[in-house]
């Protein structure tokens, strides 16, 4: 799983990831877990601030898993001048053994920070680092080192042995997608399961005591970390913080097994948007691409048109570009080669 955004993003972490060598007594909350990109809160303050003003000062965040780090974004505390200006990274894999990330000539690296409360700064970590903890260790900074942060890179997935298949019920065959003829070497429902195995493709099965039947979508995407599950139940979702072009962001869903999200009702785009407001990092640029496209009319990847009510103001329009993406006020035409964020789901 790849993000631009591994802390703050639609699947970051829990508060709980994070811990600081201290932070700043007050009646306003400074807490390791402000120290996400873009953190805001009433009656707190917008970052976490170090209660000791010295270069061992340090904020660190504990992913799930393993990952490769490539890039680190760095902001200020957001309502006060206080920010740091340069920084060292480490990582760990126990969180006990510690290292620094290096420059090309095998120094430790001296990251730049920032110049003001608000602007993002991101560095490029090259080499990339591979760890289970990464820290922030602030070297120098303006009136106190306060700061927000996030990494760039991808978290190893955990590995599956062997195949688990457990019963569960659905509203519609059709949401299983497309059925493949399986052929058990015997028929029981064990074997019917073995096939299913044994084909490629395959993530789901039927069997009626006679017939046989694989399907190659339902709830594979629920295999993937990161996807949530609408309280309807009728689709899973989630949105990728890595900014592509139309093609490559659908081969990129494909890769997990999904597709571009379909916003075909009222009910899903309210849920998305929902989500969207209430993560400070995606609200940011709500620009999203969904499924969709426009040839003689404006149709989603399976071909169904798209419902007038559906669009926001003005739109669709194919002057502006034939794809489609979801913005706040409703589904909107943009250029198939804008860099943007986007959202997979079933």
């Amino acid at each position: 799983m790849c993000s631009e955004y591994l802390l703050s993003g639609f699947s970051g972490v829990p508060n709980e990831a994070f811990t600081a060598s201290s932070s700043f007594p007050s009646h306003l909350d400074f807490s390791p877990s402000n120290a996400r990109l873009y953190f805001e809160r009433f009656n707190s303050a917008s970052g976490w601030c170090a209660e000791h003003i010295n270069s061992a000062s340090y904020v660190q965040a504990e992913l799930e898993r393993e990952a490769v780090v490539n890039s680190v974004h760095i902001q200020g505390r957001g309502d006060y001048v206080q920010w740091v200006t340069t920084f060292y990274i480490l990582y760990s894999l126990d969180g006990v053994v510690w290292t620094y990330a290096k420059a090309p000539d095998n120094n430790d690296k001296i990251f730049t920070g920032n110049s003001d409360s608000n602007t993002v700064v991101k560095n490029a970590i090259s080499p990339p680092i591979k760890g289970k903890f990464f820290r922030i260790n602030a070297r120098s900074w303006y009136n106190r080192p306060c700061l927000r942060f996030d990494l760039g890179g991808c978290i190893n997935q955990a590995e599956h042995k062997g195949s688990q298949y457990k019963q569960a019920s659905v509203s519609s065959v059709t949401l299983l997608g497309q059925s493949i003829l399986l052929q058990p070497s015997r028929t029981y429902l064990h074997h019917c399961g073995f096939a299913c195995h044994r084909s490629s493709g395959c993530v789901a099965f039927t069997f009626d005591g006679a017939i046989c039947l694989g399907y190659n979508f339902y709830n594979s995407v629920q295999r993937i970390p990161g996807y949530k599950q609408a309280e309807t139940g009728e689709f899973s979702y989630k949105f990728i913080e890595m900014r592509q072009n139309k093609d490559s962001a659908s081969a990129l869903c494909l890769s997990h097994g999904s597709l571009l999200m379909k916003i075909d009702t009222q009910n899903r785009l309210a849920i998305v948007q929902v989500a969207i407001q209430e993560n400070n990092l995606l609200k940011q640029d709500v620009r999203f691409y969904v499924s969709g496209h426009y040839t003689t009319q404006w149709q989603y990847s399976d071909g169904d048109v798209i419902e007038s009510n559906l669009w926001s103001p003005s739109n669709p329009d194919p002057r502006k570009g034939h794809c489609v993406m979801l913005t706040q006020s409703g589904l909107s035409s943009v250029d198939c080669n804008t860099l943007l964020f986007f959202i997979c789901g079933n």
